[in-house]
């Protein structure tokens, strides 16, 4: 029988923790003493006194108090049980002072009727304090606690582990002793979770959870080996002192399955709505949000997904509240769960901090879903900026410990306030990432829209509109490998898409971007930029994408290795992409810019009406520019510009209208192939192809040249006085329609 106790625990006699399962001891801490007084007797919720705990202290070290930090207000009888404690009073705390010896325990006395289980669940809500390592959180005592029957315990790295020592009390020696139970489950992180160790007599199987997730499992060699030895929170059990605090701990004769495991939850706040035009001031410039208080929902096997209007949570979505920490809420109990899914139905949400998104999380929003950064102030440090000021992003920043498995799907951002804020959204050193089907409008002068950096991510549907006078990318790419990037609308100040800036450590590569309509103002359509010393962007493709209007300044498309070696951008795969320049453009941009690059192919690639180069190749290498269509740069530019390059090879293009220059201009190149091309429009006094420094290896074949006005004078292949040439071959060219085949040199 399930027997429900609501309030402070009253219940007497054996209280079921789950079915066919027994309650041994419970131990809530709500010995209702003054908070910060020590912990003399801590009564149990069952057997009574029987298995009432007592507060003492190890070495020099003080007894155990009661604190008011708690892992909850309402302490629920599993995922789907009933409220058994609506008021949880206090944790019980333990201080070493960095002494491994010095603390605080509490110790429960030996019964064998009831602290000897021969299967079991113990289960705590636990927060970590200072490092010790090999501490010993709740563990039952073998030969004068150096050793334990079983343990929990945190490694010399924080992280949660079980000892069990089930060698045979006459044996000296031989398997059984110090059994561990490792995981990578860190509990030194500032947060409470709910930790829980299970034993199964009939496998010998041992089970180790946190925050509800299975983390690990050990069969031991011998079935469990009781003594004497009491139960001590705090110390001994084969460990050291505990630094940190402890809450709920309970014991149960079975074990139990995670559904049956203690939640733990805030108090729901009543709802407000404030007045119009009244809001609270916000947080002082660059501050980043603490954690909530700790809140535990149900686990990923219940398909774990709440709404962030309803309870505890009770976002407004009037566009008046401040939704800022109902979100956070929603999404840190999701994670601190183990994943799930928080939804953010339609309205409009006020945000005046940042949103965090932690791991195994998906933030499930709708096309009607508004959010409005309103932060109301600017953040100052430019090299934070971009993170710190970020509307939405990743719990953790250290570049160590990456976030996983986060999706963000619908929704729309609307950046409001002062400028200079950060990236509507910025997950940094992520893994496994999508986002889906988001818009971002930037009213106010802010930074990137959207910045990514980690492995496997997947980016689809974005709209973007960054604003024309606001100098910020649409989409940065600032490293990590498998990325892909598709049916994306982006419209920015800077560079719609870039890829730039790998990090150090991991460059950027296995990139596939498709699909998309891009506008710059002042930037490029697509940009690759790589820096640091020894960084590269490899294996890129770039399909199908559309770019109209603006590229007012550096260009088009842009590819930048920013290395001598021409390993700093290397096997770029460019295909089906149109892209023309705004009438209006006053700064001279380029249409295609390929720098310190080895291995670029281009296909299907138009740029039309640059104010310069069509196509400009400077120190690179394999290049190859096939059915490329480069037309009416409207400066004294060639269409295409080739210096200091080898093993290029343009053919089967259009090049039209140079009009005030040649057509092809090559300066200090080598193995360069000129074949199969239609070059159309050429001005008075330029040529086809002009070869104007230090040439090797020219192959100028199958082309038809034409002029642009019967009465200019016009030449197929210039080669420039003073010129040293080795080796140029023409043949199957028509320059017929032209004044001269070849000068400069004999044909």
């Amino acid at each position: 029988m399930r027997m429900r106790c609501v309030g402070i625990m009253v219940c007497i006699g054996l209280w079921v923790g789950g079915a066919g399962a027994a309650t041994i001891g419970y131990w809530t801490f709500d010995d209702q003493p003054p908070l910060g007084g020590a912990a003399t007797t801590l009564v149990s919720a069952v057997h009574s006194p029987a298995l009432d705990a007592t507060g003492a202290a190890a070495g020099n070290g003080s007894p155990p108090t009661f604190d008011p930090d708690r892992g909850g207000e309402w302490v629920l009888d599993g995922a789907d049980g009933p409220r058994i404690s609506d008021h949880n009073g206090a944790s019980l705390r333990f201080t070493t002072n960095g002494v491994e010896r010095n603390g605080g325990y509490a110790y429960v006395a030996d019964n064998p009727a009831l602290t000897r289980p021969a299967s079991f669940t113990l289960e705590a809500f636990v927060k970590g304090g200072e490092d010790v390592a090999w501490a010993s959180i709740i563990g039952k005592n073998r030969e004068n606690g150096h050793s334990a029957t079983w343990s929990l315990l945190l490694d010399d790295a924080g992280d949660l582990c079980a000892r069990f020592d089930t060698r045979p009390l006459d044996a000296e020696d031989g398997p059984g002793y110090n059994q561990l139970l490792p995981t990578a489950f860190n509990m030194r992180n500032g947060y409470w979770h709910h930790v829980a160790l299970t034993y199964d007599h009939a496998t010998r199987t041992a089970a180790l959870y946190g925050n509800y997730k299975k983390l690990g499992q050990l069969t031991t060699v011998h079935p469990l080996v009781y003594t004497d030895g009491d139960i001590v929170m705090g110390c001994y059990a084969g460990g050291n002192a505990f630094d940190g605090w402890l809450d709920e701990v309970r014991l149960t004769d079975a074990v139990l399955a995670t559904n049956a495991f203690l939640r733990s939850q805030r108090r729901p706040l009543a709802a407000t709505r404030p007045a119009p035009g009244i809001f609270t001031p916000p947080p002082p410039p660059g501050r980043i949000r603490e954690a909530p208080p700790f809140m535990v929902a149900p686990d990923l096997e219940c398909s774990l997904s709440v709404s962030v209007k309803d309870p505890p949570f009770l976002a407004m979505g009037d566009g008046l509240a401040d939704d800022t920490e109902a979100i956070n809420d929603a999404l840190y109990a999701i994670e601190r769960s183990g994943g799930g899914v928080v939804h953010i139905p339609p309205g409009r949400y006020r945000v005046t901090d940042q949103l965090l998104i932690g791991n195994n999380t998906t933030l499930e929003m709708t096309p009607r879903t508004i959010i409005v950064r309103d932060f109301g102030v600017s953040v100052p440090t430019p090299s934070e900026l971009k993170w710190r000021g970020a509307t939405l992003r990743q719990r953790t920043r250290f570049p160590s410990k990456y976030n996983h498995d986060i999706t963000l799907r619908g929704g729309y951002f609307i950046n409001t306030g002062a400028s200079s804020q950060g990236c509507t959204i910025a997950l940094y050193h992520v893994k496994r990432v999508r986002l889906e089907d988001i818009a971002i409008q930037t009213v106010t002068p802010g930074d990137w829209a959207v910045t990514v950096d980690g492995d496997d991510i997947m980016i689809r549907g974005l709209n973007i509109d960054n604003g024309r006078d606001l100098y910020e990318d649409g989409l940065h790419v600032h490293g990590g490998n498998n990325i892909t990037v598709s049916d994306c609308i982006i419209k920015s100040g800077d560079d719609a898409i870039a890829l730039a800036y790998g990090r150090d450590s991991g460059s950027i590569r296995n990139v596939a971007i498709s699909g998309c309509a891009v506008y710059s103002h002042m930037g490029m359509g697509v940009k690759l930029q790589r820096d640091g010393a020894t960084t590269t962007i490899e294996n890129v493709t770039i399909n199908n994408i559309v770019g109209l209007g603006g590229f007012e300044r550096n260009g088009m498309i842009g590819l930048y290795g920013d290395r001598k070696d021409r390993q700093g951008i290397r096997n770029i795969h460019l295909s089906n992409i149109h892209l023309e320049t705004g009438t209006a453009s006053t700064v001279n941009p380029d249409g295609i810019i390929i720098m310190d690059a080895d291995g670029i192919t281009l296909s299907n690639v138009s740029a039309v009406a640059p104010r310069r180069a069509g196509l400009r190749i400077r120190n690179a290498r394999n290049i190859v520019a096939a059915n490329v269509i480069l037309a009416a740069p409207q400066l004294t530019a060639p269409c295409v510009d080739i210096e200091d390059a080898e093993n290029v090879h343009i053919a089967d293009s259009l090049i039209q209208y140079p009009n005030q220059s040649h057509a092809v201009r090559l300066c200090r190149v080598e193995n360069v192939q000129i074949s199969g091309n239609q070059i159309l429009g050429i001005g008075t006094d330029k040529a086809a192809v002009s070869i104007e420094a230090w040439a090797r290896g020219i192959f100028v074949s199958g082309n038809i040249a034409a002029r642009a006005d019967p009465a200019t004078r016009t030449t197929g292949i210039l080669v420039r006085d003073g010129v040293t040439l080795e080796g140029l071959v023409a043949a199957g060219n028509e320059f017929s329609r032209l004044d001269t085949g070849i000068k400069g040199v004999n044909p």
